[in-house]
């Protein structure tokens, strides 16, 4: 499986939805995303002191929506994003996403092993 992982807040993941759609597909154009070994500087990058998150793991092939790896910005490697609304039945799973006692963040076991199917 190609798995690419979106961290988002459990209470905005609804996994009963037919699609999941974050607020940057309409400001954006497209839903951040990145790849398993990113989900921790990004996370600690974007949501630091933040509780109560998930990690979607998705199989990329199962995306609807185009899906494309680019560097945009100042980001220094290419991150897959996801040029449309996110049919739900593509998210493996949703991993609970707990900071450390630090308030950093570690990349779960489960992810590690889901990202390896």
């Amino acid at each position: 499986m190609d798995a690419i992982c979106h961290v988002v807040a459990r209470g905005e993941w609804d996994p009963d939805a037919d699609e999941y759609r974050h607020e940057t597909l309409d400001s954006q154009g497209f839903i951040h995303f990145s790849d398993p070994e990113q989900v921790v500087p990004v996370a600690e990058s974007n949501h630091a002191g933040e509780e109560n998150l998930v990690i979607l793991v998705v199989d990329a092939d199962a995306v609807d929506a185009e899906v494309v790896y680019e560097a945009l910005g100042d980001a220094s490697e290419p991150y897959p994003h996801v040029y449309g609304p996110l049919n739900t039945d593509a998210v493996v799973e949703a991993v609970p996403f707990p900071p450390d006692p630090d308030g950093g963040f570690s990349l779960p076991e489960r992810v590690r092993t889901l990202a390896e199917r």
